[in-house]
């Protein structure tokens, strides 16, 4: 064994280069490159001032310790892996390191040390490979998006020392000893990954795991945690499947997700426990109910969904707890009427509301998702405004008649009804998710403009669905999934709207739907529907822009394909659908086309281009043609047309695509004449 001393100020070290080590203090360079069974040394004799040591490929060591020079600091810039065979000891000052590479503890002896003093690893993390054994000699904190801790063999022991990285910690084989540590992940996407017993050896003492960053995650594979702290978060952070720890504590607000089980032996906590309105969600990541095992609960202004609560504690109780469905084991705060007194431009979380009409307010009346909150004309108000990606239950200003604003800023979840009165405007710039509470149906009664999407889930209970109580306008799409509509014969207008999952009941009645998006703007995927009077409009009005119906087999009432002035539109419709009529207002030419393979059945047809503007009717795909059934009691006439791979039915001379029309070829029962009936002799009568 040797010992090399770093010398000449800034250099590189590798497997090859001799040129910065020397045999002796201060001494000359060129002695060698060490190897794993060397020390290297970096002292004041190394250089005056500061200078900077590359690490790169084959850097290797024994022993490394770090000084600083006679001046300055030496920084070393970790490009490559750096293998530390035995003991890392810095100085407390004149010390730094950073880069996007790993310093690897190798050894295989007993008794190593990694002594940082301090010293912050930039963008570096620390990989234990070798089967030896290692310990903090003191604090250790790594910063930068590579700064992890990663053990896959031997021991690794923190001495009851406390650890900080961005990445967090990973344990895949070998030992770990966590001590009284505080192990924090501050960046987000960290977090704690132990391998299953077996694999790997936890021994987790009295130690806390915090995670700090956004969309952090904990997988401890059936490992005995101690306390796991989520003390951030307004991103989705994971519990990963088969969660043991003597307690669990949650104080962001997630929300926080459960891929499986979780057994908690101690406590299990959420901890906000002054703002009803900053709330933290529990939930499974899936609709698969989580059980969580708790031999006691402290909890605090938190929704849970999906989620079974068991053990001592159960039923689970708690301060201001609020159910977002499918539950069990946990019992919930009791729903209350409060009702806003506030002037001014305020915030749906401001002290406004109370627990009578023009009462005084309150914090503790916030209204959580299972209550009514009402603003009638006995509370002061002005403008309110609803942000923090806020959970809301019903909307009750119904009977509100002086005027009042109120203003969705950021995403929310909706779970109750939504009544305006005559007196509110309403101002929406986010998308807005209206999920009824505990599979109840909704009202909504919105008569302004939403500037956002609107999503609409449900849990597939039966009857679950929302009643339009005014017209429906927003500037983006529409959604529903696993609850049913009742346009209570309103109309509305979107850039989509969708029906997918579940099979509830959708009953369009008279209403007309406008539909001004583009790509597929209508879909109805799995849905008991009642359209048959209904008119369903696809009225983007831009040149060259495409729109979808996919009817999914149904029955409607008039599909209005309407692109008024525009050019070279293209409107498609997809599966077999019936039809009472299908018009156009396009006074240019456009394609309508239908999918192939599929048959569309139509009662009336009013369908032509004009002189100079065909209409080209045609398939998608090009190859397969598509057949249209007339279901009226006369025959359909069109004319200005373009028409390929078209099997008109029934094919006694029914469809007749006038004189001006174009046979594009491949079509059957399609006449390019004017309309005729065939006469008892032999010869043709043309009406």
């Amino acid at each position: 064994m040797a010992t090399y001393y770093w010398v000449g100020g800034a250099g590189t070290w590798n497997s090859s280069t001799t040129t910065n080590w020397a045999s002796s203090s201060g001494g000359a360079g060129g002695a060698g490159v060490p190897t794993s069974a060397d020390d290297v040394i970096f002292n004041s004799a190394s250089n005056a001032t500061g200078y900077t040591v590359t690490i790169a490929t084959g850097a290797v060591c024994l022993n490394f310790t770090a000084n600083g020079p006679a001046a300055g600091t030496v920084a070393f810039s970790v490009g490559a892996i750096l293998s530390v065979h035995g003991n890392l000891t810095f100085a407390a000052t004149g010390v730094s390191v950073s880069g996007g590479s790993a310093i690897t503890f190798a050894g295989s002896t007993a008794g190593n040390t990694i002594t940082s003093n301090g010293v912050a690893f930039g963008n570096t993390g620390i990989t234990i490979t070798g089967t030896g054994s290692y310990s903090l000699g003191g604090a250790f904190t790594a910063n930068g998006a590579n700064s992890a801790i990663v053990q896959s063999a031997g021991t690794f022991s923190t001495n009851n020392y406390n650890i900080s990285t961005w990445g967090g910690l990973a344990v895949t084989g070998g030992t770990i000893n966590l001590g009284s540590s505080t192990i924090t992940s501050v960046q987000f996407y960290g977090g704690f990954s132990f391998a299953a017993p077996g694999t790997a050896t936890v021994n987790a003492g009295t130690s806390t795991l915090v995670i700090l960053g956004y969309n952090g995650s904990v997988t401890g594979n059936g490992q005995t945690l101690y306390t796991v702290d989520f003390q951030g978060g307004s991103s989705t952070c994971f519990i990963e499947t088969n969660f043991i720890a003597t307690n669990l504590k949650i104080g962001g607000n997630g929300p926080f997700s459960f891929r499986g089980s979780a057994t908690i032996t101690g406590t299990f906590s959420t901890y906000n426990t002054t703002l009803p309105y900053n709330r933290t969600v529990i939930r499974s990541n899936t609709t698969t109910q989580r059980t969580i095992t708790a031999a006691a609960v402290s909890l605090y202004n938190t929704d849970f969904s999906y989620i079974n609560g068991a053990g001592a504690a159960a039923p689970f109780t708690g301060t201001n707890l609020s159910d977002l469905g499918n539950n069990s084991n946990i019992t919930f705060t009791t729903p209350k009427t409060v009702y806003w007194n506030l002037a001014g431009s305020q915030n749906w979380k401001s002290t406004g509301w109370a627990t009578t009409s023009g009462g005084t307010p309150n914090i503790a009346n916030f209204p959580l998702i299972q209550d009514t909150a009402i603003i009638d004309n006995t509370g002061a108000a002005g403008t309110i405004a609803i942000d923090r990606y806020q959970s809301v239950g019903t909307i009750d200003a119904s009977a509100r008649t002086s005027a009042c604003t109120i203003s969705i800023n950021q995403d929310i979840y909706i779970y109750g009804s939504v009544l305006y009165g005559t007196g509110i405007t309403a101002a929406s710039y986010v998308n807005t998710t209206f999920t009824p509470y505990q599979g109840s149906s909704i009202s909504v009664n919105v008569p302004s403009n939403f500037a956002a999407s609107a999503t609409f889930t449900g849990f597939a209970a039966s009857g679950q669905k929302v009643t339009l109580l005014n017209n429906f306008s927003t500037l983006a799409g529409m959604s529903f999934t696993n609850i049913g509509l009742d346009t209570g014969n309103y109309n509305i207008s979107a850039t989509a709207l969708s029906f997918t999952s579940g099979t509830l009941d959708v009953n369009l009645g008279t209403s007309t739907v406008s539909l001004t998006g583009t790509g597929t703007v209508f879909t109805m995927t799995s849905a008991n529907l009642s359209a048959a009077s209904s008119t369903i409009a696809l009225a983007n009005t831009t040149n060259g822009t495409s729109q979808t119906f996919s009817g999914g087999g149904k029955t409607y009432g008039t599909l209005a394909l309407n692109g008024g002035a525009a050019t070279g539109q293209t409107k498609l419709i997809t599966g077999s659908n019936t039809f009472s009529d299908i018009t156009s207002n396009n006074t240019a030419a456009w394609q309508l086309r239908f999918s192939g393979g599929t048959t569309n059945n139509f009662n009336n047809w009013n369908i032509s281009g004009s002189s100079g503007n065909l209409v080209t009717i045609n398939t998608n795909p090009l190859s397969v043609a598509a057949t249209l059934n007339y279901t009226g009691s006369t025959y359909v006439s069109f004319d200005y047309a373009s028409v390929a791979r078209i099997n008109g039915r029934p094919a006694n001379y029914k469809w007749f695509a006038g004189l001006n029309s174009t046979d594009a070829g491949n079509n059957t029962g399609i006449f390019f004449t004017a309309p005729f009936v065939p006469s008892s002799g032999n010869f043709l009568s043309f009406f």
